[in-house]
């Protein structure tokens, strides 16, 4: 009896264990299967994405072929056709500065030092006013002269706008430019000028905007 029971339990057990055989089987060939799938849909992917790329390459190549084999007047008279076309009006410095109208001459700058540098690419522009603390400019233009190389150097300008009509100012700057970057004034890449004396409005009225206070928005005129 006891036999009996073994041999049928064990038929039992080789029965169930070959059905589940069977189902572990038919899940790893469907996996498989999405796996294979999932790998030339990977493949199709590269391939569209390298096709896409082999386009990008070939438009870049194709603008820089057209834009070098351009002069420099042509690209000047098509700005200028497109700039004709636009319907927006610009403003100018007469909408900020009126007192200035009819007195051209004070929009001269005084140039407290510079050779007159023309003919360049880039022109950077730095204002500076008096602080009472400490002034940032001998370090702005360290930072900016040191990632400049010889050969931009020698195509732009950069030009300090000092907004300060008092003289003792120029001089003070005009001392530190020249002890921290004599070479850049020698060559005529660094320019400091200041407006004349009649550029600015009365700034000893100027009215209180915005809840800032008196220098402040004396600040912001001068710059």
């Amino acid at each position: 009896m006891v036999s009996y029971i073994m041999l049928t339990s064990y038929f039992f057990f080789i029965f169930f264990l070959g059905d589940g055989i069977d189902t572990y089987e038919k899940q790893f060939s469907e996996l498989q299967q999405r796996l294979f799938r999932a790998e030339q849909e990977n493949q199709k992917r590269s391939r569209d994405l390298s096709t896409v790329l082999d386009e990008i390459k070939q438009a870049v190549a194709e603008k820089r072929y057209a834009f070098e084999n351009h002069t420099v007047e042509e690209i000047k008279w098509k700005v200028l056709n497109m700039s004709s076309k636009l319907p927006m009006q610009f403003s100018n410095i007469y909408m900020f500065l009126p007192h200035l109208l009819g007195h051209e001459d004070n929009l001269q700058p005084n140039v407290l030092y510079g050779h007159g540098r023309t003919g360049v690419s880039v022109i950077f522009g730095i204002p500076t006013v008096k602080r009472d603390k400490q002034s940032y400019l001998m370090d702005t233009l360290g930072s900016l002269f040191s990632e400049l190389s010889a050969e931009e150097k020698e195509d732009c300008v950069v030009v300090v706008f000092i907004a300060e009509i008092e003289a003792n100012v120029g001089s003070t700057l005009i001392y530190k430019a020249q002890k921290h970057f004599p070479r850049e004034i020698q060559s005529g890449v660094l320019e400091v000028i200041s407006p004349p004396a009649s550029y600015y409005p009365d700034l000893n009225n100027i009215k209180e905007t915005f809840g800032d206070s008196k220098e402040r928005v004396r600040y912001c005129i001068a710059v």
